[in-house]
């Protein structure tokens, strides 16, 4: 079995069906505070606040409205340096953001299997 994986020195496997991990998202729809690029009809978040914490967004993955009756919301799916997926919602109405969901990068595989010279260890 070949382990591509290793914490402080010792080695861990994923399982076949599991080489890539799955990605979780979490439903957040919590305000926050953005700093964000309003021109020539566009709009562009360059950064966000959430918890305290200040998120700088590394890259527009894709954006798209949707309209309930005369309310218009802008979502954005953006990622930040370290690969956590966020999608933040303007709603133009009220001139408010809100977190909408967001999936955090693991920092290795959630689950791993250790192979038969070592033990399991935990993040």
């Amino acid at each position: 079995m070949n382990c591509p994986y290793s914490n402080a020195g010792q080695e861990f496997c994923a399982p076949d069906h599991m080489s890539e991990p799955k990605v979780m998202y979490q439903d957040i729809d919590e305000q926050v505070e953005v700093i964000a690029l309003f021109q020539k009809g566009k709009i562009l978040p360059l950064k966000f606040r959430w918890k305290g914490k200040t998120y700088k967004i590394l890259r527009l993955e894709n954006k798209w409205k949707s309209d309930l009756g005369e309310k218009r919301c802008w979502h954005f799916s953006v990622t930040d340096s370290a690969s956590n997926f966020f999608q933040l919602t303007y709603n133009e109405e009220y001139q408010t953001w809100s977190l909408s969901r967001l999936s955090m990068a693991p920092p290795f595989l959630p689950i791993l299997i250790p192979t038969p010279s070592c033990a399991l260890l935990r993040p």
